[in-house]
């Protein structure tokens, strides 16, 4: 039989055992509780959770694909020079997108448009905070230069949050777009909303009547069942 320390009894040995394995087994049960707690954290797929921010994949679009909206109903006939082309069935209106969603040309009727060269550029996925910087030429039926005036875009998710369109209310994001002429002191100002659920812009408002063509809501939309906006950890 081991020898007892010094002071120590069999009787008081044993309890000092049973106290010990006692406070193991709390605190072990201590442990797996907050682990649970973690998991479940964790297991949350929206922004609710904390400490995480909703975020949008970028869509890629198929020839047919249409939209329903105030400035008309537009079918993508084609993808040209890795451009979206959506067009009515009837009339002259034509919206060319860049692979990234970000407006390219926008004509209504044979004179009135809105075009920019190069295109500006939108970074993906889309989170609240993010912007970006483009250097480039816009052109309108008012523009006196060739090829368009020299400005500089800048973008920057400003939200996530409901917009009311005629086809219903949304959860979309925010993207607010500014135009800044190099050779003038003013600036043209136009927001617009990306829904992820229906995987498009839903709304374009722009306050300047040179900006006229980029006003817009969809009138229509099938509500796929598609998955909410990832939420990330913020950093």
């Amino acid at each position: 039989m081991a020898r007892l320390l010094a002071g120590t009894t069999p009787h008081s040995a044993c309890r000092r055992t049973r106290v010990d394995i006692g406070s193991l087994l709390s605190s072990i049960i201590i442990l797996l509780v907050a682990l649970a707690s973690l998991a479940s954290c964790a297991s949350i797929s929206g922004p609710r959770a904390m400490g995480e921010r909703p975020r949008a994949e970028l869509p890629t679009y198929s020839i047919g694909e249409r939209w329903s909206r105030t400035d008309g109903d537009y079918e993508l006939v084609r993808i040209e020079n890795d451009l979206y082309v959506f067009a009515p069935a009837y009339g002259y209106n034509e919206i060319r997108l860049t692979r990234d969603l970000t407006v390219a040309r926008i004509s209504h009727g044979a004179r009135r448009f809105w075009a920019f060269t190069p295109p500006p550029s939108l970074s993906w996925p889309l989170e609240v905070g993010k912007f970006g910087t483009s250097f480039l030429k816009y052109q309108t039926e008012t523009s006196w230069g060739p090829g368009g005036d020299p400005a500089v875009f800048t973008w920057h998710v400003e939200s996530y949050e409901d917009v009311a369109t005629m086809a219903g209310t949304f959860k979309a994001f925010k993207i607010v777009q500014t135009i800044t002429p190099q050779t003038g002191s003013w600036k043209l100002e136009f927001a617009s909303w990306y829904a992820p659920e229906v995987r498009r812009f839903v709304k374009g408002e722009a306050g300047h009547p040179w900006l006229r063509s980029l006003n817009f809501s969809i009138t229509a939309v099938d509500r796929p069942e598609a998955e909410p906006p990832r939420a990330v950890r913020a950093e």
